[in-house]
């Protein structure tokens, strides 16, 4: 099974949350998006949240597979 979109990221419990509709990813997964089409759905200066066990997790605006 492949990606729908190569501008989709797939995400899991371990590296994301969803709080109010929002995506919200860690820092780690953040920082392992290479793709220069992808990078700007990141938002390291704007919203964020510090989840317990996740830590510090910053908003991602683009497509995603959630699993």
């Amino acid at each position: 099974m492949g990606h729908k979109s190569k501008n989709t990221i797939r995400v899991n419990t371990t590296n994301s949350i969803v709080v109010n509709n929002i995506l919200y990813i860690t820092l780690l997964k953040a920082h392992k998006i290479a793709s220069r089409v992808l990078q700007p759905y990141i938002e390291y200066q704007g919203n964020y949240i510090i989840h317990p066990s996740l830590g510090k997790c910053v908003q991602y605006n683009g497509a995603y597979s959630r699993s």
